[in-house]
């Protein structure tokens, strides 16, 4: 995942790890109700790609934004899965759907 860095270049982000998310969850005293570690990963990453700094101001709303996604009572199990195999459509990235069998 990329963001544009001060300069307005394209630059990799520094992946959060599941203990970058634990602590997260931990310091700011969150809890998802609607736990799915990859799901958490997944949104906490692209967040932090595209909205940390802009629209998320630090890392207390990033993981609150994480919470709010997932424990969208609007939402629906498989959301997150479902925007992450739209992304790499929308990239035109193949998936070898055998590969998850």
């Amino acid at each position: 995942m990329y963001y544009l860095d001060k300069e307005g270049q394209e630059a990799k982000i520094i992946p959060s790890t599941e203990s970058d998310l634990y602590r997260l969850l931990q310091t700011y005293d969150v809890y998802i109700d609607h736990w799915n570690l990859y799901d958490c990963l997944y949104v906490l990453n692209m967040a932090k790609a595209d909205f940390l700094g802009s629209s998320i101001e630090d890392e207390k709303h990033l993981i609150l934004y994480v919470k709010d996604l997932l424990d969208d009572p609007d939402g629906y199990e498989g959301l997150v899965f479902n925007r992450w195999c739209a992304d790499l459509e929308g990239q035109d990235i193949k998936l070898d759907w055998h590969e998850f069998i």
